[in-house]
């Protein structure tokens, strides 16, 4: 309960909320292993809410980098000339499948007993 414990452990866990959330590594490519990691630390959670209440009603246009899923989906080829743009609500739902916008409450549930749970 020292301060030094509590920044090393606090570390960790930043790192592993952070590594598994869903951002750095896709969660489907998360090994088989480590897939608890994803549904028990809150980056997840905090990065879905944060995603869509933010992005998914929004209709802006983004460029689609050539090779990716996004470029794929919007059914682009290397061949065209015009850009690939599709909208930002669209690439959410291309490259986070799991993400919905029903979960938000969830989510709030979810950080409720957290902050409850380590308090």
């Amino acid at each position: 309960r020292d301060s030094e414990t509590a920044q090393a452990l606090g570390g960790m866990f930043v790192t592993f909320s952070v590594l598994f959330s869903g951002l750095l590594i896709r969660p489907d490519q998360i090994p088989v292993f480590w897939q608890w990691a994803y549904w028990v630390f809150p980056g997840h959670y905090l990065f879905e809410a944060l995603f869509m209440t933010q992005f998914s009603d929004d209709d802006s246009l983004i460029e689609a980098s050539s090779g990716s899923s996004f470029y794929r989906a919007l059914g682009c080829s290397a061949v065209d000339t015009d850009t690939c743009e599709g909208t930002v609500a669209f690439w959410l739902e291309v490259n986070y499948t799991d993400f919905d916008r029903d979960n938000v409450y969830y989510c709030g549930i979810y950080f409720l007993c957290f902050i409850i749970l380590t308090r």
